[in-house]
């Protein structure tokens, strides 16, 4: 675990950054990704995606998924 907007690693540290999920729940999302591209090496291949509503409602309902959703539910009273 981390800060998204701090990440722990040396400027151009990877090859590839790949996000998925998440990235709406982040306090500073523009600081987030400056932070993705710090940690990036020149040339290196973005992607960054996030569920929408509809999707997270479809995976939640699968068992093998519903775990990863915990309180989704109560996140959106």
């Amino acid at each position: 675990m981390g800060n998204a907007e701090c990440l722990p690693f040396k400027k151009e540290s990877f090859d590839v950054v790949f996000h998925f999920g998440g990235i709406n729940f982040f306090n500073d999302r523009a600081a987030a990704i400056r932070e993705m591209i710090r940690v990036a090496k020149p040339g290196t291949k973005f992607v960054i995606g996030d569920e929408n509503e509809e999707l997270a409602q479809r995976y939640e309902n699968i068992p093998v998924m519903e775990g990863f959703f915990g309180d989704r539910a109560r996140a959106h009273h």
